[in-house]
């Protein structure tokens, strides 16, 4: 069964990302020299929460995989 409040965690977590990434490359295409190190950080901590977050999502997956492999062997 999918979980409503997660998935909708996941919808959240990746329309604030494109709209912050939209705002970076909108601060690169402007031009503007000091807003291109800002643009650039702005796109490196979006991709870095992403990555860490799916990393935890498949530590969490496996974690409970073989949490439900150890109680089918108690039964």
């Amino acid at each position: 069964m999918i979980d409503i409040q997660k998935f909708r965690t996941w919808i959240m977590l990746y329309l604030i990302s494109f709209v912050a990434l939209l705002w970076a490359v909108f601060l690169i295409e402007e031009g503007a020299s000091s807003m291109f190190l800002v643009s650039m950080l702005l796109i490196m901590i979006v991709v870095g929460v992403n990555f860490i977050i799916i990393i935890h999502e498949i530590r969490e997956k496996r974690r409970q995989k073989e949490m439900m492999k150890s109680l089918s062997r108690i039964s």
